[in-house]
């Protein structure tokens, strides 16, 4: 029993090795563009020089690390909508399964897009 697990446990760490290899280049290009996207740079250097209680600063010229991590969570979160979205117009056998994608995908790329704007009316 042990011996059957340990072997699916290495097939399966083999596998995610075989794509950090393969793709790592990638993933890594993909994040540090999320992540310079989402401000954390300018977060970090001006974040601390600000008052304290801020989660979103009411100003158009700063942002704090917080707020660059609600950006990045948003930038994902419709990314992961128009990626849901592509996978249920590519599913064509399964009508429930690709409407499901579908109906997931349109709902977090909303909820991206009413956040951000959520974001840029605090900051106005």
């Amino acid at each position: 029993m042990s011996k059957i697990l340990f072997s699916r446990i290495s097939k399966s760490t083999t596998t995610i090795t075989n794509i950090a290899k393969s793709k790592g280049l990638e993933i890594s290009y993909i994040t540090v563009l999320f992540i310079f996207s989402a401000g954390i740079i300018n977060g970090v250097l001006e974040g601390p020089r600000l008052p304290e209680g801020y989660v979103i600063f009411p100003q158009k010229g700063i942002q704090t690390a917080s707020e660059s991590i609600i950006y990045l969570f948003v930038m994902v979160m419709g990314t992961v909508g128009f990626y849901s979205i592509y996978l249920g117009a590519r599913e064509s056998s399964k009508r429930r399964i690709s409407d499901f994608y579908i109906i997931l995908g349109f709902s977090s790329v909303l909820v991206a897009i009413f956040l951000s704007l959520y974001i840029f009316s605090v900051k106005i």
